[in-house]
């Protein structure tokens, strides 16, 4: 179970290394609602990503009929396949551009969508937060490597709860910690969260290379030494 549940925090912690989802969180709390906004959005977000895990766990205990050794195998195997896309993830941030950069220009395509974002109706930011829960490849990879452990480790239904709220709480960090901090403490986080937003744009780099190429080579090394 000690195991078990410190690779799953290890997971959490790179699928939590997301710029974009701390980005768009502050997008929320800057807008013309942004405690209904954010509260809304963190649970959008919260279900998008536990409904992912369970999915895949559901998906996984059904599918395979032999879940100790069966299940461990096709954990192995998504590691492999995962650390490898980490790794060309990581491949595709030069080191030219791991240097801080200060107000660093987002991208057409990131600057509309937290426009969008900070513009919010509470339903349109519950769809939204649930839609960056269930996330894109890094996310959703990683949610999968995480589903299978839990899977092959074979555990009671009452340790992979725990493990699968874990996971979702540590994932999530930057998501429900900004809102909380603001449902708190109101407009007197305004210029925490704006110094946040400013080091996470000039930060982006970083924190997209060095989770990815640590990870996706402990991920891509143990997914080769277990299978062969």
């Amino acid at each position: 179970m000690a195991d078990v549940t410190v690779r799953i925090v290890l997971y959490a912690l790179v699928a939590a290394t997301s710029p974009l989802a701390l980005g768009a969180t502050l997008a929320v709390l800057r807008s013309d609602r942004p405690r209904i906004n954010g509260v809304v959005f963190t649970v959008g977000f919260l279900v998008g990503q536990a409904a992912v895990f369970l999915l895949a766990f559901a998906l996984g205990d059904a599918a395979i009929g032999q879940p100790r050794q069966t299940h461990a195998t096709l954990e192995r195997v998504l590691e492999l396949v995962v650390g490898v896309g980490l790794l060309v993830a990581a491949a595709h941030v030069r080191p030219r551009r791991l240097e801080p950069r200060p107000h660093r220009q987002l991208g057409p395509r990131t600057k509309a969508m937290l426009t969008r974002l900070s513009r919010l109706s509470p339903g349109a930011a519950l769809a939204s937060g649930s839609a960056l829960g269930i996330g894109g490849p890094k996310r959703l990879g990683i949610t999968l490597v995480a589903a299978a452990a839990v899977s092959a480790a074979a555990l009671g239904r009452v340790e992979e709860f725990s493990l699968l709220v874990v996971y979702v709480l540590v994932g999530t960090v930057l998501v429900w910690a900004p809102v909380t901090l603001f449902v708190v403490f109101g407009t007197r986080a305004t210029e925490w969260i704006a110094g946040a937003q400013a080091w996470v744009s000039d930060h982006q780099a970083p924190l997209t290379f060095y989770p990815a190429l640590v990870v996706g080579l402990g991920l891509t090394l143990d997914g080769l030494f277990q299978i062969v």
